[in-house]
């Protein structure tokens, strides 16, 4: 009947509410862990970069 119907449309909106809020939230731990791997991709080529330094200078000694 229509109250039924209310109500199910009332509770589909609170799910949908929850459910958008919880997309937001995992977009932006997604963009987060995005930003955190560029880092730390951008450390370890720094990282290997010292290595092959140090490597060349027991070369030349």
């Amino acid at each position: 009947d229509a109250e039924d119907a209310l109500a199910y449309s009332i509770e589909e909106k609170g799910q949908k509410k929850v459910l958008v809020k919880e997309i937001r939230t995992l977009r932006a731990e997604n963009s987060r862990l995005h930003m955190e791997t560029s880092g730390f991709r951008a450390q370890l080529k720094r990282l290997k970069e010292s290595l092959a330094d140090l490597d060349a200078l027991d070369i030349d000694s």
